[in-house]
């Protein structure tokens, strides 16, 4: 079986009234379903050199995630609901995804990249969406806080249970696939 795309849509550009872009819904023959569109912030946009189609996002597959079950978050029917919360790292509460709050004490980097990567990864939530709540830097992309991630492992945290305590915190490596040196035996 070949790969397969289905149109799903058509949007007018916000700056140019006589374009519109498709979004389009591609089946692998390996089972994987992604969207995919044929606007420039999806196909031309510096963030997303060498980064797969089908890892990659724009507003108007985003729209489209929110009604397609088979592209869509666990809960099919509802986005979930993002907050800050006193957590040491994603933690998922029925339709509400809780980010850890970034300490000042020089692991904020670490631990916002790491929230960043749990989100996109395994609760699918698009990388501009976490990019605009976390207010990330303007030179962070989706491939480098991947890679930061993925290079310097994973970040969480035990929140302090008062105001004065201090929190204990663990870094834990993270398997890049396709690599020998990080397979779990």
């Amino acid at each position: 079986m070949k790969r397969k795309s289905e149109i799903l849509g058509r949007h007018p550009s916000s700056s140019n009234p006589t374009k519109s872009y498709l979004v389009k819904r591609v089946s692998e023959a390996d089972g994987r379903v992604w969207l995919g569109c044929n606007c420039p912030a999806f196909t031309t946009a510096k963030c997303w050199r060498g980064v797969p189609a089908c890892e990659r996002d724009c507003k108007h597959t985003a729209l489209h995630r929110l009604n397609d079950p088979a592209i869509a978050t666990d809960d099919p029917v509802l986005q979930p609901n993002i907050a800050f919360g006193n957590v040491g790292q994603v933690t998922r509460q029925d339709n509400m995804i809780l980010l850890p709050l970034i300490p000042l004490n020089g692991m904020g980097t670490d631990i916002m990249a790491t929230a960043i990567y749990d989100c996109v990864t395994e609760h699918r939530i698009p990388w501009g969406t976490m990019r605009d709540r976390y207010k990330a830097p303007r030179q962070w992309s989706w491939p480098k806080v991947k890679r930061h991630v993925e290079h310097h492992g994973r970040v969480t945290y035990d929140p302090p249970k008062h105001a004065l305590g201090t929190a204990t915190y663990y870094r834990t490596p993270v398997p890049i696939y396709g690599r020998q040196d990080n397979a779990q035996t």
